[in-house]
């Protein structure tokens, strides 16, 4: 599995992405990788975000801590049949995207997804 960024990152063929914060990998997010992976794609790629939004958008003092750590993400979303990972730096400029921006820019423009 290829860990990239969204500068590098190079579509050749058909790519599959699961967009989320996958906080727990529990049994629905387990459910939507394999779909993912039941598909003939090229690409299978896992699109999360660092630092975690909690993170960014908390006023409290208090620690977030992530039930799944980024590094423990990137092992199990090869373990799921991803074969990218790409973690997305959730700043400010992420965070002005107005969704259909986001979908726009990132999804189909950078990504040239064509299942999501």
């Amino acid at each position: 599995m290829q860990v990239t960024s969204l500068k590098d990152f190079t579509s050749a063929g058909s790519t599959g992405v699961c967009v989320g914060n996958f906080d727990g990998m529990h049994i629905g997010h387990q459910s939507l990788f394999k779909i993912i992976k039941a598909h003939e794609l090229k690409n299978k790629v896992f699109l999360t975000f660092a630092p975690h939004p909690k993170k960014v958008f908390s006023k409290a003092k208090t620690v977030f801590e992530e039930i799944t750590p980024l590094r423990e993400k990137a092992k199990l979303a090869k373990n799921y049949g991803f074969n990218f990972f790409l973690p997305i730096k959730f700043s400010s400029s992420l965070i002005e995207l107005t969704p259909r921006d986001f979908v726009k820019k990132i999804i189909v423009d950078t990504l040239a997804a064509k299942l999501v």
